[in-house]
């Protein structure tokens, strides 16, 4: 079980300082010499030997709130509450802490089968006891609660907010909470594509600092970042200025906003931690704090580039495409699409290897790599990630990849004869429609995806609430999950391509049943070699690395045999 342990920074000793039955879930420091952490407290009883998986919407167990004084050792508990808190903040001066509570079984409101269970927010005084709500317009505060102004004086928090009766699609904000007049504010950023969304869960996209705060705005592949000054009126904006503007992709500021320290990297570039000031409006005086993956350097990985083209609707499309290693223009080369999960994702310029997104294995390999911000993607604005609706979910995004295609076919640069399609997530039930859809694909690995939709409606987390935002109800319309240009398990007799399938077993993400019946339809309809793979135990992303080793084993056999005329 967790437990929160302390590092003394001197001597390096650690020690645990909780002994929580039920362990840790989560801590914030509350002044120096205070730690308030959550723990769960109670619940079913414990039956030894009985697995028994009780299917519920609704948390069983509390999560509670608890104080721990490190000099005396002694823990209060501050709630008595029965339903979960999933976030703690505590503000600099330790008199207030800023919580989520919800009866939901899940931390992320998005994760609801039909969103009918409440996620509240509350500060709490921790020198009165005085619990009140707060941010009550506001479904899904993310990023592990607010963060607060360095004079405790201002929670901020960044808000996925939406309109809609259902939270799909959103932007993300920034709301303010002053303290002691309880006033509330959401900040005009005067940016339509709001704060950056791929890095907000972690919060390493907003940093208050006196007098306001830095922001990262979304802007596509290339995210800014901003600097927000309260006035007696508003907010005023300043973009900044910098060599690494557009590729900074998390940072933390001191309290005086003068310091940052932030994340860089481009495609072509691992991720390292840098050190810079920032005057007036430029962030200047870069200085590298790490040195990492060094043996990258001894290799030839190609190189990467953003793209763009025009897709669906006539809108340009962003995308990344690797070269491999020798490139030569005047060659033709094999392409392999590399598709996003989602599809509210985005690929950014930055450095990405993953078992789950091999590009330059591939590129490697000698293959063109072509990975895209299709339709529905994020950080491209509301409309962009809406457009999926009214029945686009397939449509747009297949018309943005082929157009891709045809982009670089129109160039030169690649031999249409040899085209291969990998994805995972939204990524693989993408390649198993494109698949569907055109035949000229020579090679496609599917993973966690699929082709039909009832099985995921039932066991999905967001089941209910996917398919009413973005398809239908399958009791209401039945026909519609049976139309192949919804559900393209129906048109299994057209795949030609030799598909690898991949999946975890206890996937709730995207239902496991999703693989077993497009594996069938297209082993009983389809005329080509198909393969299916499950991971015993193992949830929508893989966590074991013999699974993700043997995942990208197969998977590279498979392109050997079928893409690249090898021996497999």
């Amino acid at each position: 079980l967790a437990q929160v342990w302390v590092l003394d920074a001197a001597s390096g000793e650690a020690s645990p300082v909780t002994s929580a039955p039920q362990g840790v879930i989560a801590l914030s420091w509350a002044g120096p010499e205070r730690i308030l952490y959550t723990s769960p407290e109670g619940g079913p009883e414990e039956r030894p030997g009985d697995d028994t998986v009780r299917v519920s919407d609704y948390g069983d167990t509390p999560v509670r709130l608890f104080s721990l004084d490190l000099a005396t050792q002694e823990v209060e508990r501050l709630s008595d509450n029965d339903d979960r808190i999933i976030s703690i903040s505590a503000s600099p001066d330790g008199k207030y802490v800023f919580y989520t509570r919800t009866e939901c079984a899940q931390d992320i409101y998005l994760w609801q089968w039909q969103q009918t269970i409440p996620f509240n927010h509350y500060v709490l005084g921790l020198e009165d006891g005085e619990e009140r709500q707060v941010f009550e317009q506001s479904r899904w505060i993310v990023g592990g609660g607010g963060q607060w102004s360095p004079d405790s004086a201002t929670l901020y928090a960044l808000d996925n907010y939406s309109e809609d009766e259902i939270l799909v699609n959103y932007l993300t904000l920034v709301r303010t909470l002053d303290v002691e007049s309880g006033r509330e504010e959401q900040v005009e950023l005067g940016w339509e594509k709001g704060v950056d969304q791929m890095n907000s869960l972690a919060y390493g996209c907003l940093a208050p600092v006196n007098g306001g705060f830095l922001a990262l705005l979304a802007d596509g592949a290339y995210p800014k970042v901003a600097r927000y000054t309260a006035t007696g009126s508003g907010w005023e904006q300043s973009i900044l200025e910098g060599e690494h503007q557009g590729n900074i992709f998390s940072f933390d500021a001191a309290e005086d906003g003068k310091t940052v320290c932030y994340n860089y990297s481009t495609s072509n570039d691992p991720p390292q931690l840098f050190i810079a000031c920032i005057n007036g409006d430029t962030i200047a005086e870069d200085g590298m704090l790490t040195d990492l993956n060094q043996g990258l350097r001894e290799k030839n990985l190609g190189r990467a580039e953003i793209i763009t083209w025009i897709g669906g609707n006539g809108d340009v499309i962003e995308g990344t495409l690797h070269y491999p290693p020798g490139y030569l223009p005047d060659e033709k080369y094999p392409l392999v699409l590399s598709i996003h999960g989602g599809p509210p994702e985005c690929v950014s310029d930055v450095f990405v290897e993953a078992w789950h997104w091999p590009v330059r294995l591939m590129a490697q390999k000698g293959a063109l790599v072509l990975t895209a911000n299709y339709h529905g993607s994020l950080n491209y604005g509301l409309d962009f990630q809406k457009s999926l609706l009214g029945g686009n979910y397939y449509s747009l995004p297949i018309e943005d990849l082929e157009a891709g295609i045809d982009r670089l076919d129109e160039l030169g640069m690649i031999d249409t004869e040899r085209l291969g399609t990998i994805g995972w997530s939204n990524g693989g039930i993408l390649s198993n429609a494109l698949i569907a859809h055109d035949q000229r694909f020579k090679a496609a690995s599917c993973g966690a995806g699929g082709a039909e939709w009832i099985s995921d409606w039932a066991v999905s987390w967001f089941g209910q609430s996917l398919t009413l935002e973005w398809f239908a109800d399958p009791v209401e319309d039945p026909d519609y999950f049976v139309d192949p240009e919804n559900a393209p398990f129906y048109d299994a007799e057209k795949v030609k391509t030799p598909v690898i399938m991949f999946h975890g077993e206890k996937d709730r993400n995207v239902a496991t049943s999703m693989s077993w019946v497009t594996y069938r339809g297209i082993q009983k309809f389809g005329e080509t070699p198909v393969e299916l793979y499950l991971f015993p135990g193992e949830p929508h992303m893989l966590q074991s690395k013999v699974h993700q080793r043997r995942k990208l084993e197969e998977e590279s056999k498979w392109f050997d045999r079928y893409l690249f005329d090898e021996d497999a």
